[in-house]
């Protein structure tokens, strides 16, 4: 009987102990999202560079080459939230290619072609202040491709130039159209 007595004793002391409550409590979370890497660029359009001259010169330099030098500018749109590199690429490897027949190989012996070289480069695309260190592609020959840069945002400028320079020597262009198709890519640098 004593042993029950003191059992009921101690458990009315637990039972008037009143019970404490924590005054605050604290926890905390995190909250996570991403961004993924983008770039997007506007379409530059067609550049119609018109009749180009050559030298009309009844004489060993007749309808000998480009003797004038034609630029044409054109902006677009450049937007990447990353670092990028811009390449630029043509189906002719730097050339306009002649629509039609390629010269004959009587033509092709007294320096006919159906190829005038070109240059094309951005304006404005890295950050050097010049446009000699741009991505270019001149002539079959590519420079600064692919050079990385930060983020970017802006209206590039888009420079197209065809100068007597950029042609094969004593080559004489065979009258017609010609075109080439350059694709400019900006893309997330690896």
């Amino acid at each position: 009987m004593k042993k029950l007595l003191l059992a009921a004793a101690a458990a009315s002391v637990f039972a008037a102990a009143p019970a404490f409550a924590a005054d605050s409590d604290t926890e905390d979370f995190d909250i996570n999202a991403s961004v993924p890497a983008t770039c997007t660029i506007s379409d530059p359009g067609t550049f119609e560079m018109g009749p180009l001259s050559i030298n009309l010169t009844a004489a060993q330099a007749s309808t000998l080459s480009i003797n004038t030098s034609i630029d044409k500018r054109q902006d677009f749109w450049v937007s990447c939230n990353d670092t990028n590199k811009m390449t630029l690429s043509s189906d002719n490897n730097g050339f306009l290619k002649r629509d039609g027949a390629a010269p004959t190989a009587a033509e092709a012996a007294e320096g006919f072609t159906d190829k005038i070289g070109y240059g094309v480069s951005p304006y404005n695309y890295l950050d050097t202040g010049t446009w000699q260190v741009q991505p270019a592609l001149v002539t079959g020959a590519t420079f600064h491709q692919g050079t990385s840069r930060g983020a970017i945002h802006r209206n590039v400028e888009m420079y197209v130039r065809i100068r007597t320079t950029d042609q094969a020597a004593n080559t004489r262009p065979l009258a017609g159209d010609y075109t080439d198709n350059v694709t400019v890519t900006v893309a997330i640098a690896a």
